[in-house]
Order: C-alpha cells, then sequence, then structure tokens
C-alpha cells in the first residue's frame, strides 16, 4: 500500500500517517467487500473444529496449591556471607522458573515414577501459577486427565521447584566460596612474593633488616645536620675576616640582621644553613677566596687596632695599649712644643725620637697581631672545607637513604594490602563455608496439593474461541489474498510505480442499462463532468512537446476498462469547448460507439478505408455540439492491415486539416496488435486504466508494448475511481461550488 509522502516548507518530506490509516481502511473495507466469503468459512470451520473437539471431551481435574515466603536470607560482602535472592521483578523470575520445560519434565517423571498404572495410561497435565494480588502468595494449579495423577504431579511440581532452586542456591554459593579462596590464595601469594622482593632489595644494599636501614637512615641524617651546622658556625666566624674594608652597606646590614646569637641554631635548622645563615652568596663567598688568597697567606700591615679588635678573635694587649696611649701624649707634646719652639730644639728633638721609637714598638705589635689574625684565617678556612666536604659527604648518604626508605615502605604498603585483602577474603569464605549447613530457603509450601476438582470444557468459552481464531484467520488470508491479487485501486498505485504522468480520474458512476450515461450540457454529475473536463484541459493547456496534440487515441489493457465511455466523453468537451472535433470508433473488431449515439453503422472507417468510400458518407453528425463521428463500420477480417495501410495515413492528414481535434476509441493493447501499430500514427496516446479492475502485471505489459513500438504515452487516466478514497473526498464539493440550471425534464414536471 502506498504510502502518502508530504513535500514540507523546508524542502523535506514527512509521512502524511493520518492519510496512510484512511488508505489502509479504505483498501480493508474493499478486501472484504471482495473476499467477504472468506469470513464465512473460516469461522464456520473453526467453529466445526472446536465442536468436533467437544464431542469426545472428556472430564479434566483441577488441583491447586500455595507457597510464600519463608525465612530472609543475608549477603554481607564484610566478613560475613550469604545467598541473596535477586528482588528485581522476583516473583516474575519464580513464575518463569516453574514454566521451564525441564522443571516439568522434572516433575512429570517423578509423578509417573509413584505408581506403575501412570505408565499405561500416559495422563496428560497443564500448568498456571500466578501472583494472588495484593498479597506475596504463589498460587500454583494443574489440570490433568487423571484424578490421582493431577495430585501427584501438583506435589511433585513444587517439591522439585524447592529443590532446584536449592540446588541452584548452593552452586552459586560454592562458586563463591571457591572464587572468594582462589582470591585470598592469590592475594597471599603476592604478599610472600613482594616479602621475598623486599628481602632481596635489602641484601643488595647491604642491609639486614627494615629496622637496620631506618636506624643507619636515622644516623646518617644526623650526621648531615650536625655537618651542617658546623658548616654555618665556620662561615659565620670566617666571613668577617674576609669582607673588604670598609664593609659595604648591604653586607653590613645583612650582618646586623644576623647577630652572633643567632648562631646556635637548633640541628634541624643548621640543616639549611646554607640559604638563611647569611645574606651572601656561596659562589661569591668562593671566588673572593680565590681572589685573594695571597692576600690572605701574606702579612697584611694595614688592618688596623679597631679592626683586628671588632673581630673578636684577638684580646686586648695591655702593652698595646699603654704604647697607643704613650704616643698620642708624645704627638699632643709636639704639637704644643712646636707652637713656640724650632724644629731644631733639643726638646723638640727629644719628642720627636720619642714619638718614633713609640711608633717602632706599635709596629712591631701590629705584625705579632697580623701574623695571628693570618693564623685564625688559615685555620677557619681549613675547618670550613673540611666541614662542608663533610655535609656534602652526609647529604649524598641521606638521599641514598631516603630513596632506599622510599622503595621499602612502597613495598610495605603493598604488603599490608595483599594482607589485609586476604585476611577478609578468608573471613568471607569462612562465613560462606558455614552458612551452606545452614536452611534458607526463601519459599515454603504454604497449602499442599489440594483434592482434585473435576470440571468439564466450558463449550461456549471454546467455541467463541473457535470463531475468533477463524476470524483472525479468514482476516489474514482476504489481506493475504488481496496483497498478491495485484489489482490497481488507487492513483497512487501507478504514479509509484510508472513514469507516465497522470491526466486525471473518472470517479465511479451508476450505470443506465449496463453503460454510463454521456455527458450533456448542465449535465448534473458534476464530479463526473468536471474529471473529463479536467482531461480536456490536460490536453489544450498541459503541452509538452510545444504543440498541442491533435490526432489522439484512447486505449486500455483489457476490454471492460471504460475506454469507449471516456472517448466519447472526451470527445463532447472538446465540442463544447468550441473546438471542432471528430470521434472515430478505430475498434473495427467490436466497435459500438454508434449505439451510444443512437447512429446508423451502415458504412464506416472499415469501408473509407477498404472500400475507398469517402469521408463525406462515413462522417456523420451527432447531437452534441461541434462534434461528429465516424463509426467501426461493418467488422472487416483484417482490422490491423487496414490501420497501417498508406490511405489510412492520408486518411489522418485530411482529418488533421478538417478538424482541431480527432479521438480514436482503439482496441484493448493486449488483445490485439491493432492498438499498439496505429499508436505510432497519432499525436498523444491516453491510456486508461479502471480502478479495482486492472491489474499492475497488465498495465506494465502493455506500456512495454507501446514503448518496444517507440511510442510515447501523453498520460494515463485512472476510471471508474471510488471518490471515498483518501485523496478524492474533495470531489463532493462540486455541488457546492456548482450552479445548476433545471434540466428540461424537471421543467416539464414543475409546470405540470
Amino acid at each position: 500500500m502506498p504510502t502518502p509522502v508530504i513535500e514540507s516548507a523546508e524542502g523535506g518530506q514527512h509521512v502524511e500517517w493520518s492519510e496512510t490509516f484512511h488508505a489502509f481502511l479504505f483498501r480493508a473495507g474493499i478486501y472484504l467487500k471482495r473476499f467477504w466469503w472468506i469470513l464465512i468459512i473460516t469461522v464456520a470451520a473453526g467453529v466445526l473444529l472446536q465442536k468436533w473437539k467437544l464431542r469426545d471431551a472428556k472430564p479434566i481435574y483441577l488441583s491447586s496449591g500455595e507457597m510464600t515466603p519463608g525465612m530472609q536470607v543475608f549477603a554481607n560482602t564484610g566478613t560475613s556471607a550469604g545467598a541473596s535472592e535477586i528482588v528485581s521483578n522476583y516473583w516474575g523470575q519464580q513464575i518463569h522458573f516453574l514454566q521451564e520445560p525441564s522443571l516439568f519434565q522434572t516433575a512429570y517423571d517423578n509423578a509417573m515414577a509413584q505408581d506403575s498404572k501412570y505408565e499405561r495410561i500416559k495422563p496428560s497435565v497443564t500448568t498456571a501459577a500466578d501472583l494472588i494480588l495484593n498479597t506475596n502468595v504463589l498460587s500454583l494449579r494443574v489440570t490433568g486427565s487423571d484424578r490421582d495423577f493431577t495430585k501427584a504431579f501438583l506435589d511433585a511440581w513444587m517439591e522439585a521447584f524447592l529443590r532446584e532452586r536449592k540446588l541452584k542456591r548452593d552452586q552459586a554459593m560454592q562458586s563463591l566460596y571457591l572464587q572468594l579462596t582462589g582470591e585470598a590464595q592469590q592475594y597471599q601469594d603476592d604478599e610472600k612474593k613482594v616479602n621475598d622482593e623486599l628481602s632481596e632489595f635489602l641484601s643488595t644494599k647491604q642491609i639486614a633488616s627494615v629496622e637496620t636501614a631506618q636506624a643507619l637512615a636515622a644516623d646518617v641524617e644526623k650526621n648531615m645536620r650536625d655537618a651542617a651546622y658546623a658548616v654555618y658556625s665556620y662561615r659565620n666566624q670566617l666571613i668577617p675576616l674576609l669582607l673588604p674594608t670598609p664593609l659595604p652597606a648591604e653586607v653590613k646590614a645583612g650582618a646586623e640582621k644576623t647577630p652572633g646569637a643567632n648562631m646556635q641554631t637548633t640541628a634541624a635548622n643548621a640543616a639549611n644553613a646554607d640559604d638563611v645563615a647569611y645574606p651572601w652568596d656561596e659562589q661569591k663567598f668562593k671566588d673572593y677566596i680565590g681572589d685573594n688568597k695571597d692576600h690572605l697567606e701574606g702579612t697584611d700591615t694595614d688592618i688596623t687596632d679597631r679592626e683586628l679588635l671588632s673581630h673578636g678573635l684577638l684580646p686586648l694587649d695591655p702593652k698595646y695599649e699603654e704604647a697607643k696611649k704613650q704616643l698620642s701624649l708624645f704627638q699632643a707634646r709636639y704639637k704644643e712644643l712646636a707652637t713656640g719652639l724650632g724644629e731644631a730644639h733639643p726638646k723638640i728633638e727629644e719628642v720627636k725620637l720619642q714619638i718614633f721609637t713609640t711608633e717602632i714598638a706599635l709596629q712591631e705589635m701590629r705584625l705579632q697581631r697580623v701574623d695571628a689574625l693570618k693564623h685564625v684565617r688559615i685555620g677557619l678556612i681549613n675547618e670550613l672545607k673540611v666541614s662542608e666536604d663533610a655535609k656534602k659527604l652526609y647529604e649524598g648518604q641521606n638521599n641514598d637513604y631516603l630513596e632506599i626508605m622510599k622503595k621499602i615502605n612502597a613495598f610495605k604498603v603493598q604488603i599490608n594490602q595483599d594482607h589485609d585483602r586476604s585476611t577478609n577474603l578468608l573471613q568471607g569464605s569462612k562465613s560462606l563455608e558455614e552458612s551452606l549447613h545452614l536452611a534458607q530457603e526463601m519459599l515454603y509450601v504454604l497449602q499442599p496439593a489440594s483434592e482434585p476438582i473435576t470440571q468439564m470444557p466450558d463449550q461456549a468459552k471454546l467455541i467463541t474461541q473457535g470463531a475468533m481464531v477463524g476470524l483472525a484467520g479468514g482476516i489474514v488470508l482476504i489481506f493475504l489474498l488481496g496483497m498478491l491479487d495485484g489489482r490497481v485501486l488507487s492513483v497512487e498505485d501507478l504514479s509509484q510505480r510508472f513514469d507516465e504522468p497522470m491526466l486525471g480520474v473518472i470517479p465511479m458512476q451508476k450505470r443506465v442499462n449496463g453503460q454510463v450515461e454521456l455527458l450533456k450540457h448542465n449535465d448534473q454529475r458534476q464530479m463526473f463532468a468536471e474529471s473529463c473536463r479536467n482531461i480536456r484541459s490536460s490536453l489544450l493547456y498541459m503541452d509538452r512537446q510545444g504543440q498541442r496534440p491533435r490526432i489522439i487515441m484512447l486505449t486500455s489493457s483489457m476490454p471492460s476498462e471504460g475506454k469507449s465511455t471516456l472517448s466519447s466523453n472526451l470527445a463532447i468537451t472538446l465540442g463544447f469547448a468550441a473546438s471542432r472535433t471528430l470521434l472515430v470508433d478505430a475498434d473495427m473488431r467490436r466497435g459500438q460507439l454508434h449505439k451510444r449515439f443512437g447512429l446508423k453503422n451502415d458504412v464506416g472507417l472499415a469501408e473509407h478505408i477498404g472500400a475507398g468510400v469517402p469521408l463525406e458518407q462515413v462522417i456523420q453528425p451527432t447531437t452534441s455540439e461541434n462534434l461528429d463521428f465516424i463509426s467501426c463500420g461493418k467488422y472487416p477480417t483484417q482490422p490491423g492491415e487496414l490501420l497501417m495501410s498508406d490511405r489510412f495515413r492520408d486518411t489522418i492528414q485530411t482529418l488533421r486539416q478538417r478538424y482541431d481535434f480527432v479521438v480514436f476509441d482503439s482496441p484493448p493493447i493486449l488483445l490485439t496488435d491493432d492498438a499498439a501499430s496505429f499508436a505510432t500514427r497519432s499525436d498523444a496516446v491516453i491510456f486508461v486504466v479502471r480502478a479495482g479492475y486492472t491489474r499492475m502485471r497488465q498495465v506494465r505489459s502493455s506500456l512495454e508494448s507501446l514503448h518496444r513500438r517507440g511510442v510515447n504515452v501523453y498520460g494515463m487516466v485512472v476510471n471508474f475511481i471510488d471518490h471515498r478514497e483518501p485523496g478524492y473526498y474533495t470531489y463532493r464539493y462540486y455541488d457546492y461550488y456548482s450552479y445548476r440550471t433545471e434540466s428540461p425534464d424537471k421543467k416539464k414536471e414543475r409546470s405540470a
């Protein structure tokens, strides 16, 4: 069935489902009208089959039982474990499990084994299980052909169900137990493997144990901190001796920010003395020592007493201090005497000698102190170098032990994790092993199998079921036959399968004496008249070749498709449009158009072509305006040869000059070769298809026959369309928009 597809405003397509449903109902009505008798046969067959079954029906026996939840089972993934039901759709799962064929067969075999007579009678049973509304009670029902076996089977069914549930539970728990123990053993093996790796790692580092490694790491860390503090102390003593004189402002400010009291830092702070103990750069310090090596090791006579004392490295010398005081007194005495006495005065000479002698003594004392300071510098430099080497050594050792401890800690973490996991899994498996010996059944039998109740088959129900099955089967059969029928039912059937354009559709009309009446002025069949005018408009205005077709042939696949009626009405509507029109009955085998117009058939097309009768003798006027008619004439023996003759070709040319349109009614395509041969001489071929009558394969064969002769079909017309079909309901409104005039008959009736 074609699906209506609507073009959207955006250029896409969408399916019009309401139209699809309407079309489906329409087709269903057609199929039911055509094959209604199949429903009667299938329904009767279903009822008779059920009646035949009831004739030999025997009583059946019904036994029922009930099951309900029992003790709640548990599940714990921590230190204990057990079996747990899957609660999602719990009762649905139980009912499905009860209906399993394997469980049914097990229960049946167990019931059969209870009595040997069952082997002889082979009783049959059917089962049903459902949940009682608003309860947690499962109702089980068994119907069977034998009273005792029905009850025995129900008991065996419930017993097999509980036993199978317990077996599945134990299997699941046993599988879980093996899984837990296996995983626990795997973690134990991993723990042992990591312990072995740790021992191997310690042996490569020549460490006896983890505790030994920790103690060694602590000792190295302490030594590193002590060495760092020693470096810090020697630097703070040495740096003031190595700075230029006078001190730079920024260095002096840094020294003031690091007083001697702060040198007594803790061992932890001493480890970072390189970065925070003094404000100068390490490399600058080393560069200074290298640049001033000779100066530091030589005798520096420019160091003043104030500088020596400011370092705090040499004690005060009373003699040296006394000599400086004496020098000051002598210098003051010299200035006093020089103001009044000359340079050659004996007193001035005496004072100058005293000053010289005192300065010599002070210089000797300074040299001695400078020499002592030089040794102090050299000693501090040596001690600083030793401390720095020790600090670097301990730092390297500490880094090594930090890496060792990091690796050891990683081993310990992995060992602890494997140990904890294996312990938890072993506890869970132990709890699960204990629960295997406990009864944890979720369901138990609330009511065992009851005594069977005798029941007779419900005749009304069975007959109704048979009728419904027969009705459903009949509907399916009807639609299958409809799908296989292949008749054209709608325009979509053709447009979706063939490329030929659709010129129009002709709605279904009532017949009078077996024929559809021809159109006339003020025809009251508005829908029918407008359909014929629509085809006329297609010929007048839908010009595809740049030239209006004048020689028009109408044909079809088979007889009785309305081709002759459409030819006549098309010619009449062309005459209504003030066009000189000629209708020619070219069916020289069974032509009957002269009867439709009430004209003679003494001479016609056959006599004109075969005997040379002039056109003026064969053309007959009709009662319709602007319309003439040529009948088929006496039926010739070889009509096909006449239509292919040169005289007929000349006749067509003559008619083309006399008339605006010449409409030929030709024979069906599939019955004769006349139409297919004549079609090559026409300007336009209109192919007529009758809805509900013509089959799709007939249309295809006819079009292929025309295409093989090089004939292009101008368009197709679907005849006898039911206007109630989806897509044609707008024809119902033609009466609303049409202007009606009274027919002469009605005028006579009104005047009378």
